[in-house]
């Protein structure tokens, strides 16, 4: 009771805006205001999880068992707005809000069965370092935060700091990040059941790079939840 009075007090004096529309928050809203949340261009992935257009991308390129991406991102949109801010606004808080949300959305649909830890994809330390955090781990964390599994966050690494793919095409992209990513403690993941986690997939170069690593060095099975796919 007296928390929520607080709560309430500090809405009064320092209200929080929606960080798709900008509009101020209800005192039950935390990062996204009900009418965007609603209105979130959600995909049906998680209804054949082992074959749709997400998983299609990893198909004969790296060894996945589910593939999902919760919305579909469009540049100059509400939800891209926030996404940008994740990313590059210095907003984690974004980034676990969406990994909450997430969570607790698709719990009941037997996507997160027999997961037994989640991987963000890892930043190179300098981009972290100039950035203040990394975006995947806030998701992660979210995630882990209703889903109380495991985070594996520092199992991976990523040994190079390669350019920006989104100027980049399919082909550049796959270059761009070949020998990127490597396995520092196999022994983390091995005989696991791995949820490797980012922001956006776009032709799945990054994330398919980052799952030969761990197919390399290790025995885990790896599946794979975005929170939004982009077209290419």
């Amino acid at each position: 009771m007296i928390s929520r009075l607080l709560s309430s007090l500090f809405a009064l004096v320092s209200p929080k805006c929606c960080a798709c529309c900008g509009c101020r928050l209800g005192i039950d809203e935390r990062v996204f205001c009900t009418s965007c949340d609603l209105a979130m261009p959600r995909r049906r992935d998680v209804d054949d999880p082992l074959n749709n257009s997400t998983a299609r991308l990893f198909w004969g390129v790296a060894d996945v068992e589910r593939c999902a991406a919760w919305i579909d991102y469009e540049a100059h949109t509400k939800h891209a707005d926030a996404i940008y801010a994740l990313k590059y606004g210095d907003r984690p808080d974004i980034a676990f809000a969406f990994g909450k949300v997430i969570a607790a959305e698709l719990q009941s649909t037997g996507f997160f069965d027999g997961i037994d830890c989640i991987v963000p994809l890892p930043l190179h330390p300098k981009r972290q370092r100039e950035r203040g955090y990394n975006q995947s781990r806030e998701f992660a964390l979210g995630l882990c935060s209703v889903l109380h599994i495991e985070l594996c966050a520092d199992a991976v690494q990523r040994r190079r700091n390669t350019k920006s793919q989104a100027s980049l095409t399919h082909g550049e992209r796959s270059t761009n990040v070949k020998g990127a990513f490597g396995v520092v403690s196999p022994e983390a993941l091995m005989g696991k059941h791995v949820l490797l986690v980012d922001d956006i997939v776009t032709t799945g170069a990054t994330l398919s790079e980052c799952i030969r690593a761990i197919n390399k060095d290790t025995d885990a099975r790896v599946s794979v939840l975005t929170i939004g796919r982009a077209k290419h």
